[in-house]
């Protein structure tokens, strides 16, 4: 299985990226995210990982999050390491180098919503 979000501005109703998860399976999220270029380094990748952590767990019951990104984006490793998800080891590519990170939910920052 697989949830993907779009994100888009409220204001405007511009599409501003995609986020979500690649796989759900066992209790364990894999998540990604794409954001437009113009929509970069405004704090759109955290608010919507934030979101994301919570409901993998709040309401998908996930107990793990993971995420792989490239060896080479080093914006997006620093942006996993400062949130609590740790390296895990390198993942089979015939085309790139590609770290994979994980951490256990709830992740310390973060909260989950009472309803």
């Amino acid at each position: 299985e697989s949830c993907f979000m779009d994100v888009v501005h409220d204001a405007t109703g511009e599409l501003v990226g995609t986020a979500g998860f690649r796989e759900l399976r066992d209790g364990v999220a894999e998540w990604g995210i794409v954001v437009t270029c113009s929509w970069q380094r405004r704090g759109v990748c955290e608010e919507c990982f934030q979101c994301n952590a919570v409901y993998a767990q709040q309401e998908l019951g996930c107990h793990t999050l993971k995420l792989a990104t490239l060896e080479s984006n080093l914006v997006m490793r620093e942006f996993a390491t400062k949130r609590g998800l740790v390296p895990v080891g390198e993942i089979e590519s015939s085309r790139h180098e590609w770290l994979q990170y994980t951490a256990a939910l709830p992740l310390k920052h973060y909260q989950v919503i009472s309803t």
